[in-house]
């Protein structure tokens, strides 16, 4: 294995990240990535080999719980120890950064690199998707601006960090795609969805627990303003309410991802009210 050089990613790498998210399979966008540096412009590296960019990963700090995503390596590269070490430099940043906590959705295939690091098991974070078709809603409203903070209160909560940037970002990039249910003034539940190149990707999707006729009033609202594109959506495994409306709402089982922690193991939030994950590579 050559040597591995490690630097801070800026917006011209953005091309660079887009042909890593290629070769991966997966769905990102160019908005997902100047998310990502918007988000944490000193979390997110790519890796060279020989003056030749062979990597990416990103990690995200929220208080003492970092966040880790997007690790790829170019495929001729793979099977030489590169992600490790891209793991290993992200893990370390965050630790010096005051984090005790960190946190990844973990793909089937890199669950042993995980597990060599010390990660442990926690859930599945399942992934559904379906063809959205127009559904019925009532009390369901777009997300005002000054409705902002008691989002957030609900959301940590429920998620149990603070991840205020982040929601605060979606809103402002989706604002036609962000509701919320409530009674009598108070907020019992939203949802966001954001736009990907032919589809549209849920989350977060947070409501109080065992409250499935609100909760499924939410996803409704999204299903109806995204009729005939796919729509796509993270469930942890423990929120089995918001498995039952997945499935009754005709939403297809894909490829599992494992939720995996590295530290402090502690409990975060109420799961129960947790129906829909904020993003894999973000939290």
């Amino acid at each position: 294995m050559n040597k591995l050089s490690i630097r801070l990613a800026n917006v011209n790498d953005i091309a660079f990240w887009m042909n890593m998210i290629e070769a991966a399979g997966w769905d990102n966008t160019v908005a997902d990535a100047k998310r990502c540096l918007y988000l944490e412009p000193k979390g997110c590296f790519i890796a060279s080999s020989n003056k030749d960019d062979i990597g990416i990963v990103n990690s995200f700090q929220y208080g003492k719980l970092g966040w880790i995503g997007n690790l790829i390596v170019k495929p001729e590269f793979r099977g030489l120890g590169y992600g490790e070490e891209l793991m290993k430099y992200a893990i370390n940043h965050l630790k010096n950064e005051g984090v005790t906590t960190i946190r990844l959705d973990a793909v089937p295939k890199a669950v042993s690199l995980y597990e060599r690091l010390g990660f442990k098991h926690e859930w599945k974070s399942l992934r559904y998707s379906c063809i959205s078709e127009k559904k019925n809603t009532e009390n369901v409203t777009l997300i005002k601006p000054s409705e902002m903070n008691e989002i957030h209160r609900l959301d940590k909560r429920y998620c149990g960090f603070d991840r205020k940037k982040f929601v605060e970002k979606i809103r402002e990039e989706f604002p036609n795609l962000c509701y919320k249910i409530s009674l009598q003034g108070k907020i019992r539940g939203y949802i966001m969805a954001r736009h990907l190149n032919n589809s549209y990707k849920i989350g977060p999707w947070i409501c109080e627990e065992d409250n499935e006729y609100d909760a499924e009033q939410l996803l409704h609202t999204v299903m109806r303003q995204t009729e005939g594109f796919e729509l796509k959506l993270g469930i942890p495994e423990p929120n089995l309410m918001a498995i039952k409306i997945a499935e009754k709402n005709q939403f297809n089982q894909l490829p599992t991802s494992f939720r995996m922690c590295l530290g402090d193991r502690k409990k975060l939030g109420i799961i129960k009210g947790v129906y829909g994950i904020g993003s894999p590579d973000k939290g």
